[in-house]
């Protein structure tokens, strides 16, 4: 078998796609063999840094479409038209609303 396709299949699973292989599962696999072959030690960790971001953040976005996390929003970020994503907390993979900082101040303040 070989390495790609290794590297691939154990990343899906990983991740908990049970050995699914989509876009994201092969961009990781492709960044995770150039940091392998990266010669220049800082270069090579912050790659590895990157990459192990990468895997939290597709890991939680898994978990919240299989239903085992749900998904924060600042609902006034929303509701003027930006994204307010906040993270991930337990929950039942439904979106969850709260304010973020700058507008959790706004409401302390009024």
């Amino acid at each position: 078998m070989g390495l790609m396709k290794k590297m691939v299949e154990d990343i899906s699973v990983s991740l908990g796609l049970e050995g699914e292989i989509t876009p994201d599962v092969k961009c990781v696999a492709e960044r995770v063999l150039a940091a392998h072959k990266e010669t220049d030690a800082q270069r090579k960790a912050m790659e590895t840094a990157s990459i192990a971001k990468l895997m939290r953040e597709l890991r939680q976005e898994v978990a919240f479409e299989q239903g085992k996390l749900s998904k924060v929003v600042c609902a006034w970020c929303e509701q003027a038209g930006n994204d307010g994503f906040m993270g991930y907390k337990p929950g039942t993979g439904e979106i969850t609303h709260s304010y973020c900082a700058e507008h959790f101040k706004q409401v302390m303040e009024e």
